[in-house]
C-alpha cells in the first residue's frame, strides 16, 4: 500500500503558492480530523516552502488510497508432461506464467498456496512454485486449485487450476497404464514369449491346445473379469441420464472434498439436478464372456455424499446386469451402518452383489451392460453444480467374478513339474503336443496329446542338429512294444540303420547317423533327405509298418 496526501491539498499548495505574487502570504481556515474546530493557519513569503510540507503533516487527515500491485495468475497445464506415478516427481512450475506488475513471479513477491488439490493425495507446492507429485498416485488426470497473493497484502490474491496428468501401475506388475497389455493381471509372465502375458492369454505354451483343454478346468480361463475403466472396454459416449449429470473427466467427489477415488485410472461421477431415481450406465465394448455355474458376482467401488435432511439411507441401490442370451438380471443391496458411515464421512465403500443366474449345470454368460441406480432422496437437488449443496454419486467398477473362480490349473500329466498349460509335451511321450492331435485315437477318453497310449503316429521329420529339439527319430509309442525292431533304408535301397531293442526300457533312437554294414565313415552324418523304414512290432499281432521320414540338416 502506498500512503499519499488527499488532492485538495495539491491544490491547496497551488493556492499557496499564487498568493506568494500577490500579498506574501496567505490564511487558511482548515481542521484536523480530530478536531471540532477550524484553526487559522497564515503562511508568510519567506517560509512559504516549510509551512506547506508542514501543512502537509498537520492536516494529513489519514486518508490513504490504493495504489495496488497487480498481481495476475495463469492457468498451468502440465498434462503434456505425464508424472510416473509410481515415483512422484515435479509435475511443472506455477510461478513462471504468473507476474507481479507485469514481472514473472517469485517467492520474494508472492506467497503460493494450494486451494484444492483436486483428489491428489500428498501433492505439495514448494515455496519456488514446483508443484510435487508424491510416489504412490494413481493413474489419473488431476485438477488442482492454487492462489499467488502479494508478500505483505494477503487480500491481493488471484487463483487459477493447475492439470496435472499421472500414469501409474495400478496392477503392481511393474508396467506403467497406458502401455499394460493385460490390465489387472503381470505382463511380465509370458510363458511362450508372444506378446501377450499369460493373464491375458489362452494359449500359454503357443502348442494350439488352448489353456481350457490342457487339463485346466474351463473355468480357470473365464471366471475372473478385471473391469479396468481407462482401458477402452467401458464406453461413456452415451447420453447420461435426465437424473443425473455424470463426467469421466471433472471430478466432482473431490470438488465437494470427498475421499481420492481408490484404484482406478478414471471413474463415473456426477451430481443430481432434478432428483429423482439416477442412473449410471457401463456400456461394454466387447462382452465379458464367464463361464458360471449358478451366482456371477459384481464388485464396484461406490461413492454417494447423500445429503439426506434425515442422515438416514434405508433405500436399495439398484445393480442390473445385462446378457446376450440370458436377458437382464437386477439385484438390490442395503448399506450396512458401518457403510453408510463410511458415505457420511467423505470415504468410497465397496459394495458386493451375487447374482443369482437361472439355468442348469455350468455354462457361459455374455455380460454387455451393468446399470448402477440410486434413488437421490436428499436435499441435495440443484440444476448446476454447487459444492454446498449438490449430491455427488460416483462408481467405480472393479470385476466380474464366477461363483467358480478360485479354481486353478494343476494338471501335470507326465509329472515333469511342467503343468500342461505351459508345457509343449504334455503326455511326456516325445511327440511336441502341437503335433499331436486332439482326437482320441484308441478311444480310451483321453486325448492323443495327453495319452501316451500309442496309435500309430509317426514322427515324419527329424533335425539332428543337436540344438535338443526333434534330434532323433524318436518314436514314443514304441514304448509299448518292448521288442520292436526298427530298419531303414536310404534311396537306393542300401540298410543306413538298423536296430533291435530287445526289451530294454531305454531305447536307442536313430540320430541321422548310419549303422549298416556299407557305411565307410560312421562318424559322418547320412546327407539331408527322405529315408524309408519298416517297423516290427514283434508282439505276435501287429504286423509291420513302412513309411518315409525326412531327416533335416
Amino acid at each position: 500500500m502506498m500512503s499519499t496526501p488527499r488532492p485538495f491539498l495539491f491544490m491547496l499548495c497551488n493556492l499557496l503558492s499564487s498568493s506568494l505574487y500577490s500579498s506574501n502570504s496567505v490564511t487558511i481556515f482548515a481542521k484536523k480530523k480530530s478536531q471540532k474546530k477550524y484553526q487559522i493557519y497564515n503562511f508568510r513569503n519567506k517560509h512559504l516552502i516549510i509551512n506547506c510540507f508542514l501543512l502537509f503533516i498537520c492536516l494529513s487527515i489519514n486518508v490513504s488510497y490504493s495504489q495496488g500491485v497487480n498481481i495476475v495468475a495463469a492457468e498451468d497445464d502440465f498434462s503434456s508432461n505425464e508424472i510416473n506415478g509410481v515415483n512422484g516427481g515435479v509435475a511443472g512450475n506455477v510461478l513462471i506464467n504468473d507476474t507481479v506488475d507485469g514481472v514473472i513471479a517469485t517467492s520474494t513477491t508472492v506467497n503460493t498456496i494450494l486451494l484444492d488439490n483436486g483428489g491428489l493425495v500428498g501433492v505439495t507446492i514448494f515455496e519456488n512454485g514446483d508443484v510435487n507429485v508424491p510416489a504412490g498416485t494413481p493413474s489419473r488426470t488431476f485438477i488442482l486449485t492454487y492462489k499467488i497473493c502479494e508478500i505483505g497484502d494477503d487480500t491481493n490474491c488471484e487463483s487459477e487450476i493447475i492439470i496435472i496428468s499421472v500414469d501409474a501401475d495400478d496392477d503392481g506388475d511393474g508396467v506403467l497404464d497406458s502401455v499394460d497389455i493385460c490390465n489387472g493381471f503381470d505382463d511380465n509372465l509370458d510363458n511362450d514369449l508372444d506378446g501377450i502375458p499369460d493373464g491375458c492369454d489362452t494359449d500359454d505354451d503357443n502348442d494350439s491346445i488352448l489353456d481350457t483343454n490342457e487339463g485346466c478346468p474351463p473355468e480357470t480361463n473365464s471366471t475372473y473379469k478385471k473391469i479396468y475403466f481407462a482401458d477402452g472396454t467401458i464406453n461413456t459416449s452415451a447420453p447420461p441420464d435426465e437424473h443425473l449429470v455424470y463426467s469421466t473427466t471433472t471430478d466432482y467427489v473431490s470438488m465437494i472434498g470427498g475421499e481420492s477415488a481408490p484404484g482406478n485410472n478414471l471413474f463415473l461421477n456426477g451430481f443430481d439436478p432434478i432428483g429423482g431415481q439416477a442412473k449410471m450406465d457401463f456400456d461394454l465394448n466387447s462382452p465379458y464372456i464367464l463361464t458360471i455355474e449358478n451366482v456371477l458376482i459384481f464388485k464396484a467401488y461406490l461413492f454417494d455424499n447423500r445429503r439426506d435432511i434425515s442422515g438416514d439411507y434405508d433405500l436399495p441401490i439398484r445393480m442390473t446386469v445385462n446378457t446376450i442370451v440370458d436377458g437382464a438380471f437386477t439385484e438390490d443391496k442395503i448399506l450396512s451402518t458401518e457403510q453408510t458411515q463410511d458415505l457420511d464421512d467423505g470415504k468410497w465403500i465397496e459394495v458386493e452383489y451375487r447374482i443369482p443366474i437361472p439355468g442348469a449345470g455350468r455354462r457361459e454368460v455374455a455380460v454387455t451392460n451393468i446399470t448402477m441406480e440410486i434413488e437421490v432422496n436428499s436435499s441435495g437437488v440443484n440444476a448446476t453444480f454447487d459444492e454446498t449443496i449438490s449430491e455427488v454419486f460416483g462408481i467405480i467398477p472393479i470385476a466380474l467374478i464366477s461363483d467358480l473362480n478360485g479354481l486353478e490349473c494343476t494338471t501335470d500329466t507326465d509329472g515333469d513339474g511342467i503343468l500342461n498349460y505351459l508345457d509343449d509335451d504334455d503326455d511326456g511321450d516325445g511327440i511336441l503336443t502341437i503335433d499331436e492331435s486332439t482326437e482320441d485315437c484308441n478311444g480310451n477318453g483321453v486325448p492323443d496329446y495327453l495319452d501316451e497310449t500309442f496309435c500309430g503316429t509317426i514322427p515324419n521329420a527329424f533335425s539332428p542338429n543337436d540344438d535338443g529339439i526333434n534330434d532323433t527319430f524318436l518314436i514314443p509309442g514304441l514304448n509299448n512294444y518292448p521288442n520292436f525292431k526298427i530298419e531303414i533304408f536310404n534311396r537306393y535301397g542300401n540298410k543306413v540303420f538298423n536296430y533291435d531293442n530287445n526289451g530294454k526300457t531305454d531305447p536307442i533312437w536313430w540320430n541321422g547317423y548310419s549303422t549298416g554294414r556299407l557305411t565307410l565313415n560312421k562318424s559322418e552324418p547320412l546327407p539331408a533327405g527322405s529315408y524309408y523304414y519298416i517297423i516290427y512290432y514283434n508282439d505276435d499281432i501287429k504286423a509291420p509298418i513302412n513309411g518315409w521320414v525326412y531327416l533335416s540338416r
